[in-house]
């Protein structure tokens, strides 16, 4: 057998498996030890959220928190530097402003990922992974994955891998048998579109709606936002920007729209390097009681100037005055309180909504629009992914009836793990995923596993962390992380900085370590509310290639 088995191959090429790539093409180790990896794209090329570029719309996270600058600030990846290869570091700073558009950042990401193309297939759908087996233990992953260029079904095998695709649209059960993506015909004009798609759509509707609002000038047109977050107040501008003279109703189920949280103490709380820590070594009841509390940070909520923005308007439209210069403006409504009952398509083809007031006096209401414009979230849990379907039975975080039973039972046990002789094995246990991200199979020695093997925090994380936690967290950690040994006996140290692409025998591949599967952006539950979020990708791509290499061994000598 002489085909090629990589040490990884990583399922999307988004932030976090992009942050991942740099982090092991800079590592020093992973040079020495002929490291190969590949990642799989669904995407013709790099993208990142390009429905939502919006004119003006900013990038939510602080610009240090790039793909590289958490995990080390020398990177040659990092924002700083792309700016400064741009040409454009002193005009930057000359903003003076704490964020960059998100037009920027996209260019940045960009820029990043074209440097790793060697890495990368693009145009690649996975549809399905299954395991090899060698003398009873599982030796290698084979992901299938189709070529939308050729249509031929590739395979690859890889030891490792790692998923990290994004969310999916998270559609209102009121508007599913509405919402299509992609659409059905190429001459087929959408009535619901969901954030995560909102420009495609666009480039669809808006001819559309200036017709009819051209054809009908006495009657202007109605579209309703769904959604009190972010990529609601977003479209809600964009929309008063586009159709000045349309009635705008935003449905939200909230009292009230609210600012997103961003103040430091609640940034170090929740989106800190070493609050995945603190969250991972937590109960399940205070795991649960920290995401509720910091809701506010991430769900629904809009960032303060951006609610400015929308309360002006509302505001502004209030202030009776005449002025024939000025063109005739439509209503911005915010239906604040509001739940919808019903929604039904129209033989016209627009949409009627029932909706019902949850505060105060009881208000039913049924209101016609040409369009629908969800920013209801994203979809994030593992079991959703289509292609590890032949996985969900021995892996029980890819299973939802599974999963639930994992969460009910840490609730029930509700065990001071910190008693036990190794904590991080029995949280892994009961939580089927561990520390550094490595899903546990029901059966772990057919898998050749040990949870008990948590990677150790990258040392430019150790040097964060308060002198008082260092005591407890560096020792235990850093003796695992000594202590490591794959089933070859290896002992590894990691140091991170470029790995070629080599190519090696099926042989040789099977003698580096373990088979492992990663599993990124679906972990809010066990590893706090940054898990899918900017914040972390830099982070965790040290603490990933850590574990990574440090369950790899050297090339073997023939």
């Amino acid at each position: 057998m002489s085909e090629l088995v990589y040490d990884l191959a990583g399922i999307g090429f988004g932030p976090a498996n992009l942050a991942l790539c740099i982090a092991l093409h800079e590592s020093e180790e992973a040079k020495l030890k002929n490291f190969s990896m590949v990642f799989l794209e669904m995407q013709p090329q790099f993208a990142w959220h390009p429905a939502l570029l919006l004119p003006g719309a900013q990038l939510q996270v602080s610009p240090i928190k790039d793909l590289a600058t958490m995990r080390d600030p020398t990177s040659a990846y990092s924002f700083l530097n792309f700016l400064h290869s741009q040409g454009r570091l002193a005009q930057y700073i000359n903003r003076e402003q704490t964020v960059p558009s998100r037009r920027e950042w996209s260019a940045y990401l960009a820029w990043a990922a074209q440097r790793m193309d060697c890495y990368v297939r693009y145009s690649r759908k996975v549809v399905e992974i299954r395991p090899k087996e060698q003398n009873g233990k599982v030796a290698y992953l084979e992901v299938l994955a189709k070529n939308h260029i050729t249509g031929e079904i590739e395979t690859i095998r890889t030891r490792n891998i790692t998923t990290a695709v994004g969310g999916f649209a998270n559609v209102p059960s009121h508007f599913r048998s509405m919402y299509q993506w992609p659409p059905a015909s190429p001459d087929a004009i959408p009535r619901v579109i969901h954030a995560s798609t909102f420009l495609p759509q666009m480039e669809r509707l808006d001819g559309f709606l200036q017709r009819q609002q051209h054809a009908n000038s006495h009657e202007p047109l109605r579209l309703a936002i769904v959604g009190g977050g972010q990529s609601s107040a977003e479209m809600l501008c964009y929309l008063r920007d586009k159709f000045p003279r349309a009635n705008l109703d935003m449905i939200v189920r909230a009292s009230a729209l609210v600012p997103s949280d961003d103040s430091p103490f609640v940034n170090s709380a929740a989106f800190d390097p070493e609050s995945v820590t603190t969250f991972w070594e937590s109960s399940a009841k205070a795991r649960r009681a920290q995401l509720e509390e910091f809701r506010r940070t991430n769900y629904s909520v809009i960032r303060s100037d951006l609610l400015s923005q929308v309360y002006e308007m509302v505001y502004d439209q209030e202030i009776d005055y005449f002025d024939s210069y000025s063109p005739e403006k439509g209503m911005v409504r915010i239906m604040a309180s509001t739940e919808i009952s019903e929604a039904e398509k129209l033989e016209d083809g627009r949409i009627r909504i029932a909706t019902y007031t949850t505060v105060g006096e009881k208000l039913v209401r049924s209101d016609t629009y040409d369009a629908i414009f969800l920013g209801t979230g994203f979809e994030r849990a593992a079991n959703t992914l289509p292609f590890v379907n032949t996985l969900a039975d021995q892996f029980p975080l890819l299973s939802a009836e599974k999963a639930r039973e994992l969460r009910q039972r840490e609730l029930d046990e509700d065990t001071d793990i910190e008693k036990l002789s190794n904590p991080d094995a029995a949280r892994a246990k009961l939580r089927g995923i561990t520390r550094d991200y490595r899903l546990v199979p029901s059966d772990p020695k057919r898998w050749r596993h040990d949870p008990s093997s948590v990677c150790a925090l990258h040392p430019s994380v150790m040097q964060r962390i308060p002198q008082s936690r260092m005591g407890r967290e560096g020792s235990r950690e850093n003796s695992l992380a000594s202590s490591r040994r794959d089933d070859s006996g290896y002992n590894s140290s990691s140091t991170l900085s470029s790995p070629p692409n080599s190519n090696k025998t099926n042989d040789q591949s099977l003698a580096r370590g373990p088979t492992n599967l990663y599993l990124f952006g679906c972990n809010e539950y066990t590893h706090g509310l940054s898990d899918s979020l900017m914040s972390m990708v830099a982070h965790r791509a040290g603490v990933v290639s850590t574990s990574l290499l440090s369950a790899t061994t050297g090339m073997s000598k023939h």
